[in-house]
């Protein structure tokens, strides 16, 4: 057996899904009877956020929009019989599979869904989102599966676009490495930093979390450490200014390995406003960090057990966060998850829950011609 898999990204700039979709080719590159090919929208000289194995082949289109490398995918699809067309971003799977049409292939395309498109597609105040939303149900609603990174997306692919769950397939995200450790506070902040780390936009809630820290800054003298760049740098810049937390809350930016410090942080804070799966979540329960997570849809309520293994609060509430922020600093050690609870987020375990996926995918496809 020798199954060719093409995995789809825009670039390898972005964030989460990239990194989760880099983790499972390396594993199925890595796996006896499996060819990788990374096919990247983006030029090749992009910079790259993540490395790629050697294991992987990889192809650049050199685009600089996904659907302008629409004719170029007519070309290797007609050229490539790949079995398999994984993706995992809305506007990437749409453009996949414009180009599956048009170039006649028998390839069978496997989208995942890494968020909760009710809120990041049809709630967008953006046209292109909200007409997105409307293509990709027409798509999700003529294949045979999709996969999804949690129950709570899978629920709102079912209850929001009228998909079966019998075509949708859970896959937690592939995140945890085996026999890896997270390392040492590093770049010179403080040891008992409060920790938060995603891109800075709207969706990720630092706003709230700045206000909710200005609610406490009488209180501790801890700082707040936000790692991540994005859009809002300059808005949220200008309210930690407002707010007289120069010196207090620090953002120095993208940083490889930031999870590295969640090990010794004082406090791990999630405040997005929507979610998928956050990844940054699942190497936070790993890491042991005490936690307190907007229980936003969807993921976090998921990955701490209904708040087993960390604070939930009301997501967009500052107030609800600043609290949780203190009880969970005053609760001390948090309650630590058994090792086979945190497995299930392991880069192993995602690999075989896909292996299987592609098995009854393609036997489907066989099957139906």
């Amino acid at each position: 057996m020798n199954r060719r898999i093409a995995i789809f990204l825009p670039s390898l700039v972005g964030g989460g899904a990239e990194r989760v979709m880099l983790n499972l080719a390396e594993g199925l590159a890595n796996t006896p009877g499996y060819t990788v090919t990374l096919v990247l929208c983006a030029a090749a000289q992009s910079e790259p956020r993540y490395p790629v194995s050697s294991m992987i082949n990889k192809l650049a289109l050199n685009h600089r929009h996904v659907f302008a490398s629409i004719p170029d995918l007519v070309r290797l699809l007609r050229r490539e019989q790949y079995d398999v067309l994984l993706t995992a971003l809305e506007h990437t799977t749409a453009a996949v599979y414009v180009a599956k049409i048009l170039s006649g292939s028998i390839s069978a395309l496997f989208p995942t869904v890494h968020n909760t498109l009710s809120r990041t597609l049809r709630g967008s105040k953006c046209w292109q989102d909200r007409l997105l939303w409307y293509v990709s149900r027409a798509i999700y609603r003529r294949l045979h599966f999709l996969g999804a990174v949690s129950k709570g997306a899978a629920e709102d692919l079912h209850q929001q676009m009228g998909i079966a769950f019998d075509h949708i397939r859970v896959l937690p995200n592939p995140v945890l490495r085996e026999g890896t450790s997270q390392g040492p506070l590093d770049y010179g902040l403080p040891k008992d930093a409060l920790v938060a780390i995603g891109r800075l936009e709207h969706a990720k809630g630092f706003d709230v979390l700045i206000r909710a820290y200005a609610q406490l800054a009488n209180e501790i003298e801890e700082p707040l450490v936000i790692f991540g760049e994005g859009s809002q740098r300059e808005d949220l810049s200008g309210l930690i200014c407002r707010l007289g937390l120069e010196g207090r809350v620090l953002m120095p930016g993208y940083l490889p390995n930031a999870a590295a410090c969640l090990t010794q942080a004082k406090l791990f804070i999630l405040s997005s406003r929507v979610e998928g799966l956050p990844t940054v979540l699942i190497e936070a329960l790993a890491a042991g960090a005490p936690i307190v997570a907007a229980d936003c849809p969807s993921g976090p309520r998921e990955i701490l057990d209904n708040g087993r293994y960390g604070v939930l609060v009301p997501p967009e509430d500052a107030a609800a966060l600043a609290e949780g922020m203190r009880q969970q600093m005053a609760t001390g050690r948090p309650v630590i998850p058994n090792q086979q609870y945190v497995e299930q987020y392991s880069i192993k375990n995602g690999l075989s829950l896909y292996i299987q996926v592609f098995d009854e995918l393609l036997s489907e496809t066989k099957d139906h011609g």
